[in-house]
């Protein structure tokens, strides 16, 4: 406990010139930490189209600096950059095109956006032709009937 009070006292002076620390007790932390895993900045406005982008570490900042000419939005950090939430204007219009295209590596998927946007936007990252023939054969084989999620990894599938 010395040790633990010792560092947040010295956390707290390093970080005292960006402004005012607060260190968290066990039910602030358990309350922080549980609306940080829920998005809770971005749940309150379901108007907001929300993306969830996977990226290398070192490429979140990449991407977020490509877009903020090009896009109106919120942006978290998760997983030291490598995952990065998107919560666009209200009633935006997902702007699939352009979050893809800003991606160096990974993927981009839509989770959140009205019905005639989901109608009009791939939910997932289009996979390149031959990657998505193989997805194509294993689903066909697993699921024949196309009983399990209809329409949503791949159209008619």
């Amino acid at each position: 406990e010395p040790s633990a009070n010792y560092r947040v006292q010295a956390l707290g002076g390093e970080l005292a010139a960006f402004g005012e620390t607060a260190a968290l007790d066990s039910e602030g932390s358990h309350l922080f930490w549980s609306e940080l895993r829920d998005l809770a900045v971005f749940r309150n406005d379901p108007t907001r189209p929300l993306w969830r982008v996977s990226v290398a570490p070192t490429e979140g900042p990449k991407l977020i600096a490509a877009l903020s000419n090009r896009l109106t939005f919120d942006h978290l950090y998760d997983w030291g950059g490598g995952l990065v939430w998107l919560a666009l204007a209200p009633d935006a219009d997902p702007a699939a095109e352009i979050v893809r295209a800003a991606l160096p590596s990974g993927h981009a998927t839509l989770i959140r956006a009205d019905a005639s946007a989901r109608a009009q936007t791939a939910v997932f990252q289009p996979q390149p032709a031959a990657l998505a023939e193989l997805t194509r054969r294993i689903k066909e084989s697993f699921d024949p009937l196309h009983l399990l999620n209809p329409g949503r990894m791949q159209a008619g599938l």
